[in-house]
């Protein structure tokens, strides 16, 4: 049997939950029966992803960034890769870029073309989330088959488009479910570094708008002014990062940390005793499951899928409620028990479960005809 050659085309190289989902699947899938290539549109030439890559034998290409003026350029890129190169299934993991390479993947490279939505937002500020939309009107045209991470994204990205259910599959991001061990010692030098003998509660990802820090910012400072002894350690940088510090220091707010990037994210949920997500909205957030391997109680913003609930610790609060009720709920829940990962096992989060469905969409795809 030959290998299912599969290309996957990527806006950036990945440091956060799309290069988490794929390195799972590079890791766990059948090599024998697949053979992976990646594409990514930047001027980042390595990272923690491309080396992982390089390590498992990975093809990896770079077309030009995507900036506008390189856009006829990159077209160009595509249509003489693909002149050059075949594959059996090309799978965009950013379907605002599908315009660059869709039609030249399919014309010049033969191959089927999946448009991937790993998200339920089509940027993070409303300019870019119009633009993006308008970019990808045509995706019914330029797409044989589509991927969600979620029923929840499925319904709102695709089905609302019109788009045939029997072209949409479903594919959960997915985790090594098993939590990284570490040395009691190491984890309470770390804590107490951080917040002393306050409780930690932690909250994960880029600083950017949709991830909501500011009205955190307003819920540490209720806490604060109440004497609550806990402080918030948010982990991530992005384009709000110097905004954020900034807020933070001119409120004399000593219960906030922002740390910027952190290669540690593990180790920091290993000895956090909650996680809080506020974000205004996401697709299938990875770091949310993550927490759980570590059986963190969460409080998470309801305006995020019910999807991603496994264990009994995790909580949904709406943002309408306020900063105040927010503070009182944080109070409350990281005095939560952790619970252990039997739950996350059995579900398709575990990439353990979800890699047979992962390789069986690709087989199906790259047996059926194309429409």
């Amino acid at each position: 049997m030959n290998k299912i050659k599969i290309l996957h085309i990527l806006s950036t190289l990945p440091v956060g939950g799309v290069g988490t989902y794929l390195k799972n699947i590079v890791d766990k899938i059948d090599r024998d029966k697949f053979e992976f290539s990646f594409i990514a549109c930047d001027d980042i030439k390595s990272n923690i992803f491309s080396e992982f890559l390089e390590k498992n034998n990975c093809k990896l290409y770079f077309s030009k960034s995507l900036k506008i003026s390189n856009h006829l350029k990159i077209k160009k890129w595509f249509k003489h890769f693909f002149q050059q190169n075949k594959f059996d299934i090309v799978e965009i993991h950013a379907p605002n870029i599908a315009f660059l390479c869709a039609n030249a993947a399919k014309k010049y490279g033969k191959a089927k073309v999946i448009i991937h939505f790993h998200s339920a937002q089509y940027a993070f500020n409303r300019i870019k989330s119009i633009r993006n939309y308008l970019l990808t009107l045509p995706i019914k045209k330029w797409a044989d088959y589509f991927i969600a991470c979620g029923n929840f994204v499925a319904k709102k990205m695709l089905e609302k488009r019109g788009i045939d259910k029997r072209k949409i599959f479903i594919i959960q991001n997915t985790i090594n479910p098993y939590p990284k061990q570490f040395e009691y010692s190491e984890l309470n030098f770390l804590k107490k570094e951080l917040v002393g003998e306050n409780k930690m509660c932690l909250a994960v990802g880029s600083c950017l708008k949709v991830k909501n820090y500011h009205f955190l910012i307003n819920v540490f400072k209720i806490l604060k002014s109440t004497d609550k002894a806990i402080t918030l350690i948010v982990a991530g940088d992005g384009e709000l990062y110097e905004n954020l510090v900034e807020t933070s220091k001119n409120n004399n707010l000593d219960n906030v940390k922002f740390l910027g990037r952190r290669n540690d994210v593990d180790k920091l949920m290993a000895c956090a005793d909650m996680m809080v997500l506020p974000s205004l909205g996401e697709g299938l957030p990875l770091v949310s499951l993550e927490a759980q391997t570590y059986g963190l109680p969460m409080l998470i913003s309801s305006s995020v899928t019910d999807e991603i609930k496994v264990n009994n610790n995790v909580h949904f609060l709406n943002l309408s409620l306020g900063a105040e009720k927010w503070a009182n709920a944080i109070s409350e829940i990281i005095n939560d028990k952790k619970e252990d990962n039997v739950k996350l096992l059995n579900t398709n989060f575990n990439i353990e479960n979800q890699i047979k469905n992962i390789m069986k969409t690709y087989i199906t795809i790259n047996c059926e005809e194309r429409q």
